[in-house]
């Protein structure tokens, strides 16, 4: 058996096929197969060293050239270290393997071979079948046939690593856990609530923020060497690639921050309402969704991940910044508020703050979706809520009475929740939009 590789046959890119490959050579040789692999063009001399490689392994070449290959040896050695051209020795193994060549193209059974090879070629050109000039005709698939198993094969390459997606979901769960104890008892309509609420809405969108958006980093960096080629084929568009892996990765997306969520809302004691649970599993999601969009814009715009990273980390000192956590939204300089609007945590932890309060009751900002996640949740939490407790009537120490006081002291409104919402569903889209054309700006470079 000979073959020979036009591609690298231990490529990373596709392990499956390798493993494919050497699994089939593997059966092969246990049934007394002789297999001889060749890489891309092989020159003359190779070829000659392959020709001679077949007709030594024979028991009539062997003895004929007055060699045995010893029983206690490997005889893939014996024959690689029997017709390899050795340096200093290039004539004399040179001749050695002719003398091969030669003996086999007069022997009976290079006869027996040129016999087969003309049947098959004349056997070939008489039944020659209309069925083989109608396959030249081929209709192109549709799209969607081409997006569907561009998807499936994007799941099957998730679910061969089945342990790496349970210790995603364990840690995410143990995570919650954690952070739902330290909140554990809190009571709310207190002054020392409000802050321990605020911390755990902090929580619920930074969990959901940073870890989706580092971890897509790798995404197409790994897969690209595999797409250009492929997309040169013509087998698919670009468009078609970009949204496969985006459809495989939305189950993790969606459930990932609905389980921590659930555990550490009940948990923590926030509010107590399906409404505001409800609304809280929303916004975590779409605060997941966004967070790794911007990830995969990052993935399609750099070409390897501490490229990408170089670039993400101080984007990210942004997002936080102006997500209304450290910093109250309405005392940014306008030279900086408009970053807030690039923020997903501030409409998030908006939301969550407004949902929570109300009812106790620049222009870069507008990037931010931490800002977006931020407002939801705050608002989800404080929105109707009345009757705080001062422990002190100290009048030098603020105390905070009612939801819309929450509110206020974060520049939060509970008329911004459906803006927010929509905000951070059309930063999902640009970002999208974004990573699609650096992803198609690569297959015109390269």
């Amino acid at each position: 058996i000979v073959i020979n590789f036009r591609s690298n046959p231990i490529c990373l890119v596709k392990p499956r096929l390798s493993y494919s490959s050497f699994n089939a050579l593997h059966i092969c040789a246990a049934v007394d197969k002789v297999c001889m692999c060749t890489y891309k063009d092989s020159s003359i001399d190779r070829t000659m060293r392959a020709f001679a490689f077949l007709n030594f392994t024979s028991s009539v070449s062997v003895h004929r050239l007055g060699c045995r290959c010893p029983n206690n040896y490997n005889p893939a050695d014996f024959f690689i270290r029997t017709l390899a051209v050795s340096p200093g020795f290039e004539d004399s193994s040179r001749q050695t393997i002719k003398t091969i060549c030669n003996q086999f193209t007069v022997s009976d059974y290079a006869k027996e071979v040129d016999v087969v090879v003309q049947y098959e070629f004349h056997m070939g050109r008489a039944s020659e079948h209309s069925s083989f000039i109608v396959r030249t005709n081929f209709k192109d698939i549709f799209c969607w046939t081409k997006l569907y198993w561009l998807t499936y094969r994007s799941f099957i390459d998730i679910l061969r690593n089945p342990s790496v997606q349970s210790l995603r979901i364990l840690q995410k769960i143990a995570i919650a856990i954690m952070v739902g104890l330290c909140y554990l008892g809190t009571d709310a309509l207190t002054q020392n609530g409000i802050q321990s609420v605020q911390g755990t809405l902090f929580l619920l969108v930074t969990e959901n923020t940073f870890t989706p958006m580092y971890s897509v980093l790798a995404a197409f960096p790994e897969d690209l060497p595999l797409f250009l080629r492929e997309y040169r084929s013509g087998l698919y568009p670009a468009g078609l690639f970009y949204i496969s892996k985006n459809l495989a990765m939305l189950p993790g997306l969606i459930l990932e921050p609905v389980l921590f969520v659930t555990i550490t809302y009940w948990l923590a004691g926030l509010r107590p309402t399906m409404y505001a649970f409800l609304m809280s599993n929303v916004s975590a999601i779409l605060t997941m969704i966004v967070a790794s969009s911007c990830g995969i814009f990052f993935s399609s715009a750099f070409e390897s991940v501490p490229n990408a990273m170089a670039w993400l980390v101080p984007f990210d000192y942004v997002l936080m910044v102006t997500s209304g956590i450290f910093i109250q939204l309405s005392t940014l300089p306008d030279i900086i508020s408009w970053t807030k609007y690039l923020s997903w945590l501030m409409y998030s932890t908006e939301i969550l703050t407004v949902i929570q309060w109300d009812g106790v009751i620049s222009w870069t900002k507008y990037l931010s979706w931490l800002m977006y996640s931020t407002e939801i949740l705050t608002v989800i939490q404080w929105d109707g809520v009345t009757n705080i407790t001062c422990e002190t009537i100290d009048p030098d120490i603020p105390c905070l009475t009612d939801g819309a006081q929450i509110l206020e002291k974060y520049s939060f409104s509970k008329e911004h929740l459906s803006r927010n919402l929509w905000n951070m569903f059309l930063l999902c889209l640009v970002f999208h939009i974004l990573g699609f054309l650096c992803l198609w700006s690569r297959t015109r470079k390269k």
